[in-house]
């Protein structure tokens, strides 16, 4: 049974999809969850993107995935950011360690310190 959702709506989630798929950052809440359902209904193909990490509890994960699953819908989980956000914070102990390197190996960069 196909729900009857309004003219702007449709038209601007037609409008982010070129392909007939949509990508769509999804936590499960209501929020994502309502997106995913009304490409859906309009006959996109939505594609649901899940970050899991820390900040995310795991029931919270499981719960996303199982709702996707009742609405028929392709899911990815991805850690990717998180692997970017600790390489961003992990970059200043990074560069010290090579400072660190090129001061035992070179002692006229020692110098200039």
């Amino acid at each position: 049974m196909k729900t009857e959702l309004p003219a702007a709506l449709v038209e601007a989630i037609r409008g982010a999809s070129r392909s007939g798929e949509i990508a769509i950052a999804y936590s499960g809440g209501l929020d994502s969850r309502f997106l995913a359902f009304c490409a859906k209904e309009i006959g996109l193909s939505p594609l649901l993107y899940h970050v899991k990490g820390p900040h995310v509890a795991p029931a919270e994960t499981e719960s996303a995935i199982e709702r996707a699953r009742e609405m028929g819908v392709r899911l990815r989980g991805n850690s990717l950011f998180f692997r970017l956000f600790f390489d961003i914070c992990a970059a200043p102990l990074r560069m010290t360690q090579w400072v660190w390197r090129s001061v035992r190996c070179n002692p006229f960069v020692a110098m200039l310190l």
